[in-house]
Parts: structure tokens; C-alpha cells; sequence
């Protein structure tokens, strides 16, 4: 739902009207979702360098609620204007039912690693926006959010003629669902899922994307980032949080040992949960 805050106020604009926030409201049974979603984005502007969305939850009864303030938006003297901004797919062309590398017919309308490049390259800084899109993809892996797909990345036209990459939004826990498919949104190298991953793929998809090659400062700073992750999930404690905490552990070891990454990640029990994750 599309809102505007005003003095404090949560108020429905008139139609036509820019809006400041985003408002997320599950089903009252599925109320950690908000938890969840918001501990995943404070650990993902905490341990890499791109920006991430601010977000705050909301509570109104047996109702609870995550606030996403809109980057998209420019407020000035309590005048709202909008930012232009495009996500992948409209960069691409491409139709919103393509957002899937595995929902493409032909190659020429595939949102891959290839595609992804060519976006980055449009960006006013492509090697910062190269580095970030790298760190964010494994970070998305690593945090279970395999729903990476070319609607929840966007370029951003608020510096001149070329845009820069957006910041990170839509980080959710979807492997906490046991009815979401495990695959990945685009192919990293070879692989499709977690359980395909190999450190082979990791060259090949950073040299998709438009670098030079997979060097060791990279790879260095990659392991940095993600045991940065891991180093949050002790944090995690309290009533509502051991089940992602417990998940994020599983997830995040398993990386760790798909790619070689020697990561130390704090010992949890194994924990699916079944509520709905993802598109809420």
C-alpha cells in the first residue's frame, strides 16, 4: 500500500498525489514477516557499503506492519516530488512475467547475468554498481532470499542524465517457506540453486556481469562481507527471532561450504517455518 507520512500522520494521498512511504501489512497470523523482513535489510546496510532502504515497523492492534520509505522521492520545503526510476526489467524491455531467468522463451529476452550487465553499465558508476550488484546477489543467497528477481532491483535518475543502481530493497527470508521453490531468480555461473553452487561459479558470474575476472581482493572482500552476516546471527535472539536465526545459520553454513568460503558461522537447530514469505 502506497502512503504518505506527514508530521508524524499516515495518511492516503488523492489519486495523482506522490506518496513517501510503502506499507506492508501481512495476515495477522503471519506478523513475524515484518520482523523478519526488517532484521534482513538492518543486516544488509550494516555489512556492505550500497544503501538500503529504511524501514520501521508499525503496530495497530492485532495488525503489525513494516514503513519503507521511499527513495524515489525527493521532500523539500514539505513539497514532494518524484524521482524517476526504472527497475530491471524496464531497463531491459522486458515484460514484468520475465522477471525469472527461467521464465524466458529465447535468450534476447532473458533476464541473466548478461542482461544484468549491460544495466550496470548503464549506471554513472559501473564499476561501484558492478561491485554492489556482485555483493548483494550472494548476500541475498546467503540471507534466503532466492526471490532476487529483475523487479526488486532498479536504477535511480537523481544525478544527471545517467542513473545510478537503487538501494536494496525487498531482502525477505523466502527458503522459510517450504512452498517456495528453491531456485535461484538468474543463474550464478552454472548454477540454479544453492544446492548446484560450486566456486567455479563465482568467476563466471562476476565476468558475466562485466568484470575483468574473479581476483583474490575480490573473493577477499566477499568472504568480509558474508562473515559480517554470519557474525549478526547471535543477535537474533528473543521471542520471534530464534526461527530466523536458526534458518540464516543453516543457510548461510551451507554457503559457506558450497563455495569454500570458511566462514564461522554460530552453531543453530534446523528450523522451517511454514508461513508465507515473499511477495506479502
Amino acid at each position: 500500500m502506497a502512503v504518505a507520512v506527514h508530521e508524524g500522520r499516515l495518511l492516503l494521498p488523492e489519486d495523482g498525489a506522490p506518496t513517501t512511504h510503502i506499507l506492508k501489512v501481512p495476515r495477522p497470523a503471519e506478523r513475524s514477516l515484518v520482523q523478519d523482513e526488517l532484521s534482513l535489510l538492518r543486516i544488509a546496510a550494516g555489512v556492505q557499503g550500497h544503501p538500503v532502504v529504511r524501514a520501521e515497523v508499525l503496530e495497530a492492534g492485532a495488525y503489525r506492519g513494516l514503513l519503507i520509505e521511499r527513495y524515489d522521492r525527493r521532500i523539500e520545503d514539505g513539497l514532494v516530488t518524484r524521482i524517476h526510476q526504472e527497475d530491471f526489467c524496464q531497463a531491459l524491455g522486458l515484460a514484468p512475467a520475465l522477471k525469472y531467468e527461467r521464465d524466458a522463451a529465447i535468450p534476447e529476452r532473458r533476464f541473466d547475468a548478461g542482461a544484468i550487465g549491460r544495466v550496470l553499465d548503464q549506471t554513472d558508476a559501473p564499476a561501484l554498481a558492478r561491485r554492489a550488484f556482485f555483493f548483494g546477489t550472494l548476500l541475498n543467497i546467503a540471507l534466503g532470499n532466492t526471490d532476487n528477481h529483475a523487479k526488486n532491483h532498479s536504477l535511480l535518475y537523481d544525478r544527471g542524465a545517467r542513473p545510478r543502481l537503487a538501494p536494496f530493497y525487498d531482502i525477505v527470508p523466502v527458503m522459510m517457506d517450504g512452498r517456495v521453490t528453491r531456485d535461484f531468480s538468474f543463474r550464478i555461473g552454472a548454477a540454479g540453486r544453492l544446492s548446484d553452487l560450486r566456486p567455479g561459479d563465482l568467476a563466471a558470474f562476476a565476468e558475466a556481469i562485466g568484470f575483468r575476472r574473479f581476483s583474490a581482493g575480490l573473493a577477499r572482500r566477499l568472504r568480509e562481507v558474508l562473515q559480517s552476516a554470519a557474525d549478526q546471527i547471535d543477535s537474533l535472539q528473543g521471542p520471534g527471532f530464534k526461527s530466523l536465526g536458526d534458518a540464516l545459520g543453516g543457510q548461510m553454513a551451507e554457503l559457506s561450504d558450497r563455495l569454500d568460503l570458511g566462514l564461522i558461522v554460530p552453531a543453530r537447530d534446523l528450523f522451517i517455518a511454514k508461513g508465507v514469505t515473499g511477495g506479502w
